[in-house]
């Protein structure tokens, strides 16, 4: 499953998300495979109705562009895209090496547009293309699976290979940080649940912290109440601290980690993991 901003959908398994954007307004995600780039895909946020033929007509050019040097097309590379409209999608394409492109505007004005390198991965992608401006909103990406609420925007990213961070914050500093760790009895070797978790949280310099084990949702658990320093307005300038929370689990049979860890302000109210985590993560 891949749901970013504005959309959602489904994508085959071998795609992985090898650049990607974090800005709600506008931007693009590659998913490439072992062979190549097999997508790119483009959001942005309209402030009036788009010519969708005239955008792939443009998008089109500057591929053709962009590719003259390495794949001289001779006359066919002035061949005109041929449209056509598939529900709420336009699709156009042009010559049969050439990527085909699909968009359609989701929600109230989120323009999203696809261009596929491989046509037999097109269906698979769009027949499950669907708006992702709901409240709360769902993020999925590099086997992370979470709804948050709509005031939370994706802040940061960092998808190393067998340890993915995503960090989500909203417009009163309340950060939510879910991590996924790979190889998880190599990470833990002889160390509980609890062991571990105290340890990542003392590597980000959290304080005061109280951790007790637990299950979640089957899985061995461990929980954690801590302190950190604040990171914004007066809190930042006069050294306070604020409130946190973790939860890690380890889920044996997929041989993973997993956290959801927040801080806030202490005007803030935690937000309950069970709600926040997708029961396929």
């Amino acid at each position: 499953m891949l749901a970013w901003h504005g959309f959602q959908c489904r994508v085959p398994a071998a795609w992985e998300i090898t650049a990607f954007s974090t800005n709600p307004e506008r931007g693009r995600l590659i998913l490439s495979t072992r062979d190549g780039v097999s997508a790119e895909v483009s959001w942005r946020r309209l402030r009036a109705p788009p010519d969708i033929p005239r955008i792939h007509a443009e998008i089109h050019r500057r591929w053709r562009e962009s590719t003259a040097a390495l794949q001289p097309r001779g006359d066919s590379s002035a061949a005109a895209l041929v449209h056509a409209e598939r529900g709420s999608l336009v699709l156009s394409h042009g010559s049969f090496d050439e990527p085909t492109h699909a968009s359609a505007v989701l929600g109230e004005r989120t323009l999203v547009h696809w261009m596929f390198f491989r046509d037999r991965d097109r269906d698979v992608v769009l027949d499950a293309l669907a708006s992702n401006d709901t409240d709360p909103r769902r993020c999925a990406a590099w086997s992370i699976d979470v709804a948050l609420p709509a005031r939370f925007e994706l802040a940061e990213a960092e998808p190393l290979p067998a340890n993915v961070t995503l960090r989500f914050t909203d417009v009163h500093h309340h950060s939510i940080i879910l991590q996924r760790w790979g190889l998880a009895s190599h990470l833990l070797a002889a160390r509980s649940p609890v062991e571990f978790l105290a340890s990542v949280l003392h590597a980000r310099d959290r304080r005061d912290i109280v951790t007790s084990a637990g299950t979640f949702r089957g899985h061995a658990a461990a929980s954690a109440r801590f302190k950190t320093a604040g990171e914004a307005g007066f809190d930042k300038y006069l050294g306070r601290h604020w409130p946190g929370t973790a939860l890690l689990w380890h889920d044996a049979t997929a041989n993973r980690l997993n956290l959801c860890e927040q801080f806030h302000p202490r005007k803030c109210t935690p937000l309950d993991p069970d709600a926040v985590v997708s029961t396929s993560i």
